[in-house]
């Protein structure tokens, strides 16, 4: 019986000390903005990205997303450190509620809109100075934004 209490003791150690050790090398969301928002055609959600952060720690924008599953699209627009705007398409395919991740490596320089003292380099250079989030199609309900963050890399 005293040895069934030392293996149990000696299994709750590991299994803690294992806990531990894991939520140390597990990387967490930084949250941005934890809004609600919503979002109609021609109007726009703007959201400051922090000053100081290591951006070079994360590796994606997230955000949940109500829709009405109207197939609406939704530009997600990161201005970055040179001035350059980049963006991301995300389409409103459910009613449910859902999160939405966004890679900065999937963003694509926008067509339209680069300021003109701007040179494009088609890449993004960190930091990002902000974050907007604009409906680009009519939809026929809202469009909810909510939970703003940044994905830690993996």
């Amino acid at each position: 019986m005293v040895m069934g209490k030392y293996f149990l003791a000696l299994l709750a150690a590991l299994l803690l000390t294992t806990g531990v050790a894991f939520a140390q090398e597990t990387k967490k969301a930084y949250l941005l903005d934890s809004f609600q928002g919503d979002i109609a055609a021609g109007k726009t959600i703007e959201v400051q990205a922090p000053e100081k952060i290591s951006w070079e720690s994360y590796g994606a924008i997230s955000f949940w997303l109500q829709g009405a599953g109207t197939g609406a699209k939704i530009a997600v627009d990161v201005e970055d450190d040179e001035g350059e705007f980049h963006r991301f398409m995300v389409t409103d395919d459910t009613r449910e509620r859902k999160q939405a991740v966004c890679p900065f490596d999937a963003f694509f320089p926008r067509a339209y809109g680069q300021p003109i003292m701007t040179e494009p380099n088609g890449e993004i250079d960190f930091p990002i100075k902000s974050l907007r989030f604009e409906l680009m199609t009519r939809a026929t309900g809202p469009v909810l934004i909510d939970q703003v963050s940044l994905e830690a890399l993996n």
